[in-house]
């Protein structure tokens, strides 16, 4: 028997169905329902995401930042089951939502001591091998244009990297969800770890974001969180920064392979936009 079976025997039933659920939990997520409920399973996560939700969710939960509830949990492999929240977040909330801003905020103030107990934080950082994966999509003049931009922002890129604070890492719009009382769930916590408040506040945007939006949001967030992050424009150039990176990122991992299928409209849509997008931007 898998070492997981007994508690999906317990919290969906001896007689389920499993399939794989898009978003809102990364790779290999499943929703396992059956005659008792439904639950998500998810193998092979990182140690991180285990003791979140095992020490940590229940804190987060009673500080007004809802995240899933944890149902089970196992190591070696490591694995969580979780409760099922089945309301997405709205795709018309998906930019700049007050509350999915707010949420960030509070997230980003909380006491280090909350989760400085977890023993491998994820690391930001820059892979310089990201601008070769980018050269291999696109013209060599938009690759050495991106090189430039980060050469010209060398101080305000490399603080993306700082352990300013904790930062959920990944909190694109595919991973909130909406509580049974309707407020905004963070799940997916494979990628938390200590960086600048900025690249979450990135990844929140959908897409390729005009710099009126990113703007905006940088805007929104310094009166929310400012002793946190100094003043409106050095954010807003930060936040840019981080949604560059966060592609560049991004990109890199499906140049290596990691990201299988799934990646290839995304990898399409940077392919045709991404030009347009800097040019905008970082003018």
């Amino acid at each position: 028997m898998k070492p997981w079976e007994e508690a999906l025997e317990q919290w969906a039933g001896k007689s389920r169905r499993e399939r794989a659920l898009a978003g809102a939990g990364g790779p290999g997520t499943l929703l396992v329902t059956g005659t008792v409920g439904a639950v998500v399973l998810k193998r092979g996560v990182p140690y991180r995401e285990v003791y979140l939700y095992e020490a940590v969710g229940e804190r987060l939960r009673g500080r007004g930042l809802s995240v899933p509830r944890l149902r089970a949990s196992g190591r070696n492999p490591d694995w969580i089951v979780l409760e099922f929240l089945p309301e997405p977040l709205p795709q018309e909330r998906w930019e700049n939502d007050p509350e999915v801003l707010s949420y960030l905020a509070r997230l980003h103030r909380q006491s280090p001591a909350l989760l400085s107990g977890c023993l491998d934080p994820y690391k930001f950082s820059w892979d310089e091998t990201a601008l070769a994966a980018l050269s291999t999509l696109v013209d060599g003049g938009l690759a050495g244009r991106v090189a430039g931009i980060l050469r010209d922002n060398a101080a305000l890129f490399s603080s993306l990297f700082s352990p300013v604070t904790w930062i959920h890492g990944d909190p694109n719009p595919t991973n909130w969800l909406l509580t049974h009382g309707g407020s905004v769930a963070l799940t997916d916590w494979s990628r938390y770890g200590r960086a600048h408040p900025a690249v979450d506040i990135a990844i929140a945007l959908p897409g390729l974001p005009y710099l009126e939006v990113l703007q905006h949001s940088a805007e929104t967030y310094c009166i929310l969180n400012g002793d946190l992050v100094g003043n409106p424009s050095d954010m807003a150039r930060r936040v840019a920064l981080a949604k560059l990176w966060s592609f560049l990122d991004f990109l890199l991992m499906a140049y290596r392979g990691e990201l299988g299928s799934v990646a290839g409209p995304a990898v399409e849509m940077l392919r045709e936009r991404l030009a347009q997008w800097v040019a905008a931007v970082f003018s």
